[in-house]
């Protein structure tokens, strides 16, 4: 409900900065200022920036995660012996791993923008809102994250490789991928 919300402020403030120019108006005067719009007086309420993607290859690998426990803050997940983690980046499901080829790169293309959308659009975005509910702290768990994010927005996570995992890092507050080494 709160992100349709948020769509239409942001079609509304779009709009507002998309009137006619003066060369196009040719009924107003230079020294005549036209009447304020509805979508003028009402002003969005705006939430803190999404943080900017670093990379978008998966081939940043972040090192394996230790279980630590800081005084204040939440645990890592640790993977299991014989696995790494590694942050849910472009490249990390299982479609759209194609070579190149005249009919495999729109196909990979298209998977990729999907995963694109779901990392660094919805996924930061409904974080963000549940941040604003919470006095702007995350979800504090794997399960927190799945029930109130994922599935409660109903995100679409791409499909993984078998034996890869999702999971939630709280610490970071990102979602990462558990995986085979």
């Amino acid at each position: 409900m709160q992100h349709k919300f948020l769509t239409i402020a942001l079609l509304l403030a779009f709009s507002a900065g998309c009137g006619s120019s003066p060369s196009q108006n040719t009924a107003q005067t230079p020294s005549e200022k036209p009447a304020p719009s509805q979508a003028e007086k009402k002003k969005p309420v705006a939430l803190p920036p999404a943080p900017p993607p670093e990379a978008f290859s998966a081939a940043e690998q972040k090192p394996a995660a230790t279980l630590q426990k800081t005084p204040t803050g939440p645990v890592s997940p640790t993977p299991p012996p014989g696995m790494t983690i590694e942050k849910a980046d472009v490249g990390s499901g299982a479609k759209g791993n194609y070579g190149p080829g005249i009919i495999t790169t729109p196909v990979s293309t298209y998977f990729r923008t999907q995963e694109r959308i779901s990392f660094y659009i919805q996924i930061p975005e409904f974080i963000r809102e549940y941040k604003f509910e919470h006095d702007l702290k995350g979800p504090k768990t794997n399960e927190e994250f799945m029930e109130k994010i994922i599935k409660k927005n109903n995100v679409h996570l791409p499909d993984l490789p078998p034996g890869h995992k999702y999971i939630y890092d709280p610490k970071e507050e990102q979602l990462m991928v558990i995986k085979p080494r």
